[in-house]
């Protein structure tokens, strides 16, 4: 029965670690259940072979290659970083059409799914269902596709959605689909009570985004992390803040910012459980962590020794960066070759000048793990 299926997307002729070995985690946590790895590159396709996972090679459909060519966000940022993730969504959507997938669940590369995960239930969900950030943006950190039906349906959405609106991205596409798709599109939980950000949360959106999603019993209470929690504990992508990983940032709570407000907020350990506390008091469990910095610590040391490091980082309550040598001279090799070197530049000079204005500490002597 073609059901029940972790997937994963790769696309470009870079395999990360952290791909890797989030599979091998996977596979350990929640045992013998089928995994399945989407690639374009031929040469992805036999490693990964190796590992003992099935591999699907996509192959771009014409009227989205057209599409990916019209996208007006920058092509040069990333090695093509935007139209990656946007073509990502198609590629999601064609192999659970053409192999005919059911309770297929999408994990982004650098999602830790934590033991507490409530598998059954969201493979048992109806429909679509994903993470929002916040009134503008949802997350694919998690993608749950009920059926191939609604695969179609959410490929075409999105075709039509970037055809009338070459701005968006893969974040502000997929909040319009859920907007014009509400019957069909759930939203995985990511708020509670006592951790919203009241700025920018209407009573409304409080309540679709908070809800437990109806598969789940009322003791299902946790929250699902699309970016903000994992930002937050384990910083932020150094490659887009100049080979700098910035840990605890307060500016992921800006009212304009994201749903959650972290800076009052405090974070439990229970073995290999994670929980949040806000001001309501009440804990929350939290069912996965975006490792937006792509730390692959985070999935090869035991899941119990990694939280009890973030509490103890999250605990010291002021924000710090490390600086990853290796990460910022492949930025500078990138700049250089792309001819923004000189723009390149003046941008760090400021977002130094900045770090240090708000008294951030700097850790120039970190050694780099990535």
């Amino acid at each position: 029965m073609n059901s029940n299926y972790f997937l994963f997307v790769n696309l470009g002729k870079d395999l990360p670690t952290y791909l890797t070995k989030n599979i091998d985690l996977i596979k350990r946590t929640f045992g013998d259940h089928k995994v399945l790895v989407v690639v374009d590159e031929p040469i992805n396709l036999l490693k990964l072979s190796n590992i003992g996972v099935s591999v699907y090679r996509y192959e771009r459909k014409k009227s989205v290659s057209n599409l990916l060519q019209g996208l007006t966000l920058d092509q040069a940022f990333r090695k093509g970083f935007w139209q990656l993730t946007i073509d990502r969504l198609f590629a999601i959507c064609d192999v659970v059409e053409k192999l005919g997938l059911s309770s297929v669940l999408y994990i982004e590369s650098d999602v830790l799914l934590l033991p507490n995960f409530p598998l059954t239930d969201v493979w048992s969900l109806k429909g679509l269902a994903w993470p929002r950030y916040n009134h503008l943006r949802d997350v694919p950190a998690l993608i749950h596709i009920e059926t191939p039906a609604h695969a179609e349906l959410m490929s075409n959405e999105l075709l039509r959605l970037f055809s009338s609106n070459n701005d968006l991205t893969d974040m502000s596409a997929l909040h319009a689909l859920a907007e014009t798709n509400k019957e069909i599109v759930n939203l995985l939980p990511t708020i509670k009570e006592g951790l919203e950000n009241g700025n920018l949360v209407t009573r409304q959106e409080f309540r679709r985004a908070s809800r437990i999603i109806h598969s789940m019993g009322a003791s299902k209470e946790g929250i699902f992390d699309g970016a903000s929690i994992g930002m937050f504990l384990t910083g932020q992508d150094p490659r887009n803040t100049y080979g700098f990983t910035m840990y605890l940032n307060p500016e992921l709570s800006l009212p304009n910012e994201s749903y959650l407000n972290l800076n009052q907020t405090r974070f439990e350990q229970e073995s290999d459980r994670l929980y949040i506390r806000g001001s309501e008091s009440k804990r929350i469990e939290i069912y996965n962590l975006h490792i937006h910095s792509k730390n692959d610590e985070a999935f090869s040391v035991s899941t119990e020794k990694f939280l009890a490091n973030l509490i103890n980082r999250a605990n010291l309550g002021s924000t710090y960066l490390e600086f990853k040598p290796k990460i910022f001279l492949t930025l500078l090799r990138e700049n250089y070759q792309q001819g923004t070197l000189i723009r390149y530049c003046y941008g760090l000079i400021r977002f130094l000048f900045r770090v240090i204005k708000k008294g951030y500490t700097l850790n120039l002597v970190q050694r780099d793990k990535n």
